[in-house]
């Protein structure tokens, strides 16, 4: 069953949503309320394994406790890092976990209020934002991560050392 938003909900709401933009439309005509097939297909594509793929981290966010974050160069900053300490690995996996609930959070507002389908994709793409955020900082000083290129480097450079020798062995007389 669908609820109404509250006038308190429904500023807050205006203002999670002022700056975000729609890169493109999930919605066939974003002119009206939500339909529940609307709603079904955003909320399936937010389930989806690759929702936040290509999808811009939002710029700036703001915390339920009123802080506001500089997300996207926050992140920008960890990733470029060539290494990290284990207090900004901590606190980067704390980060993920609110901006998880956050995206939650916005799920939820999707799934169970009357909102307009421009409302919809909004709070869609600003939670895909924060999902591909939240993926990226849990990735932050994982060993994985960080030996993945370091193997790539190696089999290259391996890879050129063995089509040199091979070179070598076509042209000695």
């Amino acid at each position: 069953m669908v609820e109404e938003l509250t006038p308190a909900e429904k500023a807050s709401l205006d203002k999670k949503l002022k700056m975000v933009e729609i890169p493109y439309h999930v919605v066939k005509e974003a002119d009206g309320a939500l339909t529940e097939e609307e709603r079904k297909q955003l909320l399936s594509e937010l389930k989806s394994l690759f929702a936040f793929t290509g999808i811009i981290v939002p710029g700036r966010i703001e915390l339920e406790d009123g802080s506001t974050i500089k997300l996207k160069d926050l992140i920008w900053n960890l990733i470029s890092k060539p290494e990290l300490s284990d207090e900004e690995v901590v606190a980067a996996r704390q980060l993920a976990a609110i901006l998880d609930k956050v995206a939650e959070h916005n799920r939820a507002l999707i799934e169970r209020y009357n909102i307009s389908e421009s409302e919809a994709e909004k709070l869609f793409f600003l939670t895909a934002g924060l999902l591909r955020a939240v993926m990226e900082l849990r990735g932050l000083g994982t060993k994985d991560r960080e030996d993945e290129y370091a193997k790539m480097a190696r089999e290259r450079h391996i890879d050129d050392a063995k089509k040199i020798l091979s070179f070598f062995k076509e042209v000695t007389i």
